[in-house]
């Protein structure tokens, strides 16, 4: 559109207006866009510059498209034109994202070799995509690397080193990088505490995420809607439903407003106790305040059903619920149902079938755990039939 008003305009549009059209493409991660751009220059017979191909990279890296990012650096070495600093480091950025430490260090190497002067966007990028990969010794031994340079590493840094080791449970390291983060005289911030808290919430270890939790808020660090979410979580895996309830409480009375996962978790509670009505109160209180239950949500309202041996109820959900909500049932929504359809108790044949074909109508193919929860129902020869 643009380009059609220079035009109109009789203004001949330039390399430098294509590069400013490009970098705003860039900034929504529009690589169409930019790619559209390319082509109207090569039709008006205009050559991109350095910065017209840093820009490609840079709209590359915001969609962690690390292929279309290095085509682009290698389109630029065959027009004549020395990658600089600000092509490596998009280009290792975009590595980073697509979780590709292989190319990152190569594209790192690369620009070291040419003289590039790599700076701390390039180390951290590599070192996030090594902790990505889950080579954390590797992304320490990078971490040195850069300090070597006298190059500071910054809150981004140390929250990937965080992140690394949390998430694989690995907690005495977390902390221990957490500490680091402050020797540096670098303030950890709501993301720092937040890893800390869920690596120890998915162990199981509620106690643990409230010292942190209080550690957290002595630092004058605002706990966050995720803060809280992770708190409860940490309470809903250790089955200590009473204290995920004071949470959600908490947490509204601190003026912060539960979301679906909120919602949801407290609903996993209820599932597990069977009690169907509460979820139900749950999904109103959550209609009341504008939040949309999804497709884990409803799941639990049927597991709810599913423990109180109510398949009616449960089936209901699925037929009624759902849809007036516009949510869609998942793979996972008819699983459940089909293991109440078929407990150790008694088995439901017409309505596993009934569900069965509902499901593969609906463009959901059976995958092999609800074959594997369906064949004793079904016998070979009819679950043969039905999957095909």
């Amino acid at each position: 559109e643009w380009l059609k008003q220079m035009k109109s305009a009789s203004i001949l549009p330039d390399v430098a207006a294509f590069n400013a059209a490009m970098h705003g493409f860039a900034r929504k991660g529009s690589v169409a866009g930019v790619e559209h751009c390319f082509q109207q220059m090569a039709n008006e017979r205009l050559q991109p510059d350095r910065a017209s191909y840093n820009t490609a990279i840079s709209a590359c890296a915001e969609t962690a498209d690390d292929v279309g990012a290095s085509a682009h650096l290698r389109k630029m070495q065959r027009a004549a034109l020395e990658p600089d600093l600000v092509s490596y480091s998009a280009l290792i950025t975009s590595c980073a994202r697509a979780s590709n430490s292989p190319e990152a260090l190569k594209w790192f190497n690369e620009a070291a070799s040419k003289g590039v002067g790599v700076d701390g966007v390039c180390f951290n990028a590599v070192i996030d995509s090594l902790a990505k990969s889950k080579r954390v010794e590797e992304a320490e031994a990078w971490l040195r690397k850069m300090t070597e340079q006298n190059l500071q590493p910054g809150e981004d840094t140390f929250n990937t080193m965080i992140a690394a080791f949390a998430g694989q449970g690995k907690m005495d390291s977390a902390e221990v990088w957490l500490q680091r983060m402050i020797a540096c005289n670098l303030r950890p911030n709501v993301r720092s505490y937040n890893l800390i808290l869920n690596g120890f919430a998915e162990l199981q270890r509620p106690k643990d995420v409230l010292k942190w939790m209080e550690n957290m808020v002595k630092a004058g660090v605002q706990p966050q809607l995720v803060t809280y979410n992770t708190v409860i979580k940490a309470f809903v895996k250790a089955k200590e439903p009473e204290e995920a309830k004071k949470w959600f409480h908490h947490m509204q009375q601190s003026g912060v407003v539960p979301n679906v996962m909120t919602y949801t978790s407290i609903a996993t509670l209820a599932a597990r106790a069977g009690d169907a009505e509460s979820v139900r109160k749950l999904m109103q209180e959550m209609a009341s305040k504008g939040v949309m239950p999804d497709a884990v949500t409803f799941g639990c309202w049927i597991q709810a059903h599913g423990q109180a041996r109510n398949l009616a109820g449960a089936i209901q959900v699925l037929q009624e619920r759902m849809p007036v909500a516009g949510v869609k049932p998942t793979a996972f929504t008819y699983l459940l149902l089909f293991r109440y359809c078929c407990t150790r108790a008694r088995r439901y044949p017409d309505e596993a079938e009934m569900l069965l074909r509902k499901m593969v109508a609906a463009g959901i193919p059976p995958h092999d755990e609800v074959k594997k929860v369906l064949k004793p129902v079904f016998g070979d020869a009819k679950s043969n039939a039905l999957w095909s």
